[in-house]
């Protein structure tokens, strides 16, 4: 046993073996470690990793170590707590001046040598000398943190990053009180002024981004556009160059203002009293002359020149006013003492002699006994309404009364002098409104599901005679004809596709605007007149019988079509594309230098009707809102000859929406995306049909 504990310290001696590690150079500990087994220095005669046997010292510590794997880390341990230990001041966050900065605006380096910044239009990392940062503050004082770098600036909004660091001192003045201070400019950034058309920004309004879905082309050109010295095969920036080119290029719109003073609201009276005495003429019993008297909002001879000058509108004439009215007061089926109310009504009318006053004492007075009377239980449409009527609108200042005997008593005690047409024009619409739920209008409509059906029919018999005309004639042509046939029997199918829908539009069932907008401007197309209509449904049945031309039987007097010095003067709504709202810039869009009404440059602010005559200028407003709303590009596809579209239009269930009430309550402010796609279809199909109409009086062989 003693020889056993005796060479213990010889075996602890060559189990133990220490290995001398120079120190880092670059780290020095404070103190050093009482319990370093390592030698300090190495001397010349002694290899800097030769084995060294511990000294007694060393050994009287060694049952304190361990192993050497624990000494190691205790070293480890020891050198990093003996670091300085740094943290990120946080004070740094806030410049002196208070404006508050961003994590991401680093300092200069080589790629940025004025530090970066994120831009919120395309969310690229710029330098800072080529970005803006809003200067914008909120109601609790915090500044904007959006940053716009200047190529997004100039390509986005046509704005100019030099031309806004360069505001002068006074316009800083105006606006500094709610603007960050002492940055030597005023910037109020697109988001602030809700018309940012970034990615977020449109997500947020519901609309889809404007680089996405077959039109990346614009988004993919900025994100390019520094990084262009880099390209590889040259392709790179060559689509998105393309496509910003082909938008630059888009021309302008001609804007041809109406002569025409009147509210969205008082013109949608007039159209929807137009478009419902043209679809039930034949139960209204309207003559042919009073419906050209309705084809203009405005007629464009008046009586004398007062009228022109009054803030009153005029409108049609007392005989038109009368027969309106004589053949509204007919639909209404009633019983009991409301029939014979109504039955004294008509009588009074009748026989007013196309006496303005007289014909509003008879609807005076109907209105104040159907105030007495009980509306009948057995009949939901029994005309109580009567009770509601308005009273007419007030004369002019410049209109004078003329009082004789016998329009003396006529007069009614309570009422307005009425001494023009355009007075009684809120009483007309209340009693088209009321007129739309009368059982005859309701048969009327179902009549004309029939009809539609049976022009449909008729269009496809012409289709299908036209095929095998043209089919005979291509076996026995030259090869030098065959273009020239081609073309015209384009020109036929056309033709057909044309006189069916515009002789359909006898049959519609519904008015209502075209659509909005993505600016909120409403549109509106009337549909063709009576006497076009009975053109196109004789030219129909020629076609469907194998003839090219239309019979002779009834020889026009006068052409169907305007001249294009009356179709430019936007005189009968029919014949052009009507759009309420303002205009465009100056930038985007031309006055017509031909228009009889005066339209300054500076009046883009203000509401007012539009006119659109040519096809091929709505052509070209069509792919300028196509290019505005960020659809993509533009194309004209064919409009088709789907007889089934056309039929259904015929085939639905709906009632007539002829009521005369305000169409921006009806229209979504802010039109979704399949909304406007479908608007911009129906305005291009516009376009299509109104090119048609005007070779109407084309001699097709």
């Amino acid at each position: 046993m003693a020889a056993t504990n005796a060479d213990r310290p010889l075996l602890r001696r060559l189990s133990q073996v220490y290995v001398e590690i120079p120190p880092s150079p670059l780290h020095r500990s404070r103190a050093a470690s009482k319990h370093s087994p390592h030698v300090p220095t190495t001397t010349a005669s002694r290899k800097e990793n030769a084995l060294l046997y511990p000294s007694p010292s060393q050994m009287s510590t060694v049952p304190a170590l361990s192993s050497s794997s624990h000494k190691r880390s205790l070293d480890r341990s020891a050198e990093v707590a003996d670091q300085p230990v740094t943290k990120k001041s946080k004070s740094n966050k806030s410049a002196a001046s208070g404006i508050p900065q961003d994590k991401k605006l680093a300092g200069p380096s080589e790629e940025f040598p004025s530090g970066f910044a994120y831009c919120h239009q395309c969310n690229k990392k710029r330098d800072r000398a080529v970005s803006i940062y809003c200067t914008v503050k909120d109601t609790k004082g915090r500044r904007c943190g959006a940053k716009y770098c200047k190529p997004c600036l100039k390509n986005r909004y046509g704005l100019v990053l030099e031309d806004i660091l360069g505001n002068s001192e006074e316009q800083q003045q105006l606006m500094q009180s709610d603007h960050v201070q002492g940055q030597g400019y005023i910037f109020k950034c697109p988001r602030c002024d809700d018309f940012c058309n970034c990615v977020a920004c449109r997500k947020a309004k519901g609309l889809q981004p404007t680089g996405s879905e077959g039109n990346p082309q614009p988004h993919a050109q900025k994100a390019t556009a520094p990084s262009a010295k880099r390209t590889r095969s040259g392709t790179i920036g060559q689509p998105s160059q393309a496509k910003h080119s082909s938008l630059q290029s888009l021309p302008k719109v001609t804007w041809t203002p109406v002569n025409l003073s009147l509210s969205l609201r008082e013109a949608e009276e007039r159209i929807h009293i137009r478009e419902f005495s043209l679809r039930f003429a034949s139960v209204l019993d309207i003559s042919r002359t009073h419906q050209e008297e309705l084809e203009e909002l405005k007629p464009s001879r008046t009586r004398n020149a007062e009228e022109d000058d009054d803030a009153l509108v005029p409108w049609v004439s007392e005989t038109c006013v009368k027969s309106l009215i004589l053949g509204l007061l007919s639909l209404f089926d009633v019983r009991g003492d409301n029939e014979k109310c109504l039955q004294a009504a008509i009588k009074s009318v009748r026989d007013s002699g196309a006496n303005l006053n007289k014909i509003w004492a008879a609807l005076a007075n109907l209105r104040d006994r159907q105030n007495v009377l009980t509306p009948t239980p057995s009949n939901s449409r029994s005309p109580h309404f009567f009770s509601s009527l308005p009273d007419p609108l007030p004369p002019s200042e410049s209109a004078t009364v003329i009082r004789t005997r016998s329009g003396r008593s006529s007069v009614h005690t309570e009422g307005v002098n009425v001494g023009r047409t355009a007075q009684l024009v809120p009483v007309v619409a209340v009693l088209v409104n009321a007129a739309v739920e009368t059982e005859a209008v309701r048969e009327e409509i179902e009549a004309g599901i029939q009809k539609g059906k049976e022009r449909a029919r008729d269009a496809r018999e012409a289709y299908r005679l036209e095929n095998e005309r043209f089919n005979q004639a291509t076996g026995h042509q030259k090869a030098k004809d065959k273009k020239a046939r081609m073309e015209h029997h384009k020109h036929i199918m056309a033709d057909i596709d044309g006189v069916l829908k515009v002789s359909l539009s006898a049959y519609t069932h519904r008015i209502s605007p075209l659509g909005r907008d993505t600016e909120g401007r409403i549109y509106w197309a009337l549909t063709p007149g009576l006497i076009e209509r009975e053109a196109a449904l004789d030219r129909l049945r020629s076609y469907s019988q194998g003839r090219s031309r239309q019979s002779s039987s009834k020889v026009r007097r006068r052409p169907l079509v305007p001249s294009e010095e009356d179709r430019r003067a936007l005189k009968k709504w029919s014949w052009f594309l009507a759009v309420w709202g303002t205009r465009p810039s100056i930038s985007e869009s031309i006055i017509d230098p031909g228009s009889e009404d005066d339209v300054t440059e500076d009046g883009e602010d203000e509401k007012r009707w539009w006119g659109f005559w040519d096809p091929d200028e709505i052509t070209k407003l069509v792919a300028w809102m196509h290019s505005r709303s960020g659809l993509g590009n533009f194309g004209t596809g064919s409009d088709g000859r789907d007889l089934d579209d056309d039929s259904s239009k015929c085939d639905s269930d709906g009632t007539l929406d002829g009521r005369a009430h305000d169409t921006s309550l009806e229209l979504s402010a802010s039109p979704t995306r399949d909304e406007l796609e479908s608007f911009l279809v129906e305005v291009e199909r516009y376009a299509t049909l109104l090119k048609c109409r005007m070779r109407t009086d084309e001699e097709i062989v």
